[in-house]
């Protein structure tokens, strides 16, 4: 990662610890969704190939997160609980990180998350989705359009998420998040 994309990521995971209107869900309307470019080669932390290609016309719930993040450490074990309820419902979960394979790796030891930890070491996805802080998730809905993004750690097991996502994944055109 160069000085720019660490001094970019700095000043803006900063910027959302100071604003509290960053922590909202807010769904984007299927009229305004946008394409989301499926596409490239990734390696998982654990050495699998992942071709993003294989996910289009599916649910995919995307997060960037970095290990030195304490807000992103704090919303994996929300992460995975949506991750079991839901990945036999069609949502395929993925969690990606443009730091060094080693510290991703030595991060991850002892620990054990349902979902794959994607090395984004070039910044492919990071500048394609134009993630400017960590953690930043996005859903994309199964016809391969930004469905909502958050660009703050969010509570991905709360009752009304929960609720949001059984809808979603029904294909609800506009589940409620309050």
């Amino acid at each position: 990662m160069n000085l720019h994309t660490l001094t970019r990521i700095l000043f803006f995971t900063f910027f959302a610890f100071t604003s509290t209107s960053w922590a909202e869900l807010k769904w984007i309307p299927e009229s305004a969704r946008v394409q989301a470019k499926m596409s490239g080669d990734f390696k998982t932390a654990d050495g699998k190939k992942i071709l993003l290609k294989d996910l289009k016309s599916k649910v995919v719930f995307l997060n960037f997160w970095a290990t030195w993040c304490s807000q992103c450490k704090e919303e994996m074990p929300w992460m995975t609980a949506l991750s079991k309820k839901f990945s036999g419902h069609g949502l395929n979960m993925i969690a990606a990180t443009n730091e060094d394979p080693k510290v991703v790796r030595k991060y991850l030891e002892g620990k054990d998350f349902p979902f794959p930890i994607l090395l984004d070491s070039r910044d492919t996805l990071l500048n394609r989705f134009k993630v400017e802080t960590v953690p930043t998730t996005l859903v994309i809905d199964a016809e391969g359009r930004v469905a909502f993004r958050v660009n703050s750690v969010f509570e991905w097991d709360s009752p009304e998420v929960i609720a949001a996502f059984e809808q979603f994944l029904k294909g609800s055109e506009q589940p409620a998040i309050k």
